[in-house]
């Protein structure tokens, strides 16, 4: 690992943190959007549920 940030140049790791944060970012939007989207699935068939007779 730390020859490819070596291979970068000097910034290397400022280039690895910035690729870090950018995947957790990414991943923390993708799992509220999961969530988001499992909770108004859920809200929806409570509301079917509801005007069904």
């Amino acid at each position: 690992m730390n020859a490819l940030i070596a291979s970068l140049g000097p910034h290397g790791g400022y280039i690895a943190a910035a690729f870090g944060a950018t995947g957790l970012i990414l991943g923390f939007l993708i799992a509220m959007s999961l969530l988001a989207h499992r909770d108004a699935a859920r809200r929806l068939a409570a509301l079917e549920a509801r005007r069904k007779p």
